[in-house]
């Protein structure tokens, strides 16, 4: 499980807006682009198979332990559902160290559905699996595309 946000035009890398163009023509002209201010918050639960469940959050709201809790009881739902073979076994959980993923009553749901938790080492953002295995093809799915609203990047997002 990892969160990221989903911004509404996040422009091309270098590498994918280059072109080619013979060696007597000047390279073409690009204006500085910037990602985009409007956003949102996708909170997706996938394992080795593929996303599993995205969880949009709503504008103005934050993630806190309660509505982490109930994404947690959720996930359990979903897994059951898209992966029943799972269903009598144990889930490898991971989750970074947010506080609002390690506060005691987080902590407590995740005993309680018998999850096992894998450990993730503290100020370790260059370990997460997500940013390797997920999120960098999400976003290269998305980039250079605009939307004008949340519901367009959702949809948008779907298509991955």
């Amino acid at each position: 499980m990892d969160e990221t946000w989903l911004h509404h035009y996040t422009p091309e890398s270098n590498r994918q807006s280059s072109e080619w163009t013979a060696s007597d023509e000047p390279n073409p002209k690009r204006g500085k682009t910037q990602q985009s201010a409007g956003k949102v918050m996708a909170s997706v639960f996938w394992d080795a198979h593929g996303i599993i469940f995205i969880d949009y959050l709503q504008k103005g709201q934050t993630i806190k332990s309660d509505y982490y809790i109930a994404l947690l009881e959720r996930s359990k739902a979903e897994i059951a559902k898209k992966r029943p073979h799972l269903k009598k076994k144990k889930v490898l959980f991971h989750q970074d160290n947010a506080p609002c993923h390690k506060s005691g009553k987080t902590m407590a749901k995740i005993y309680e559905l018998g999850y096992e938790l894998l450990p993730h080492p503290p100020y370790s953002p260059d370990l997460a699996p997500s940013d390797y295995f997920l999120f960098a093809d999400l976003k290269r799915m998305l980039a250079g595309k605009k939307f004008k609203t949340d519901d367009e990047v959702i949809a948008g997002l779907s298509l991955f």
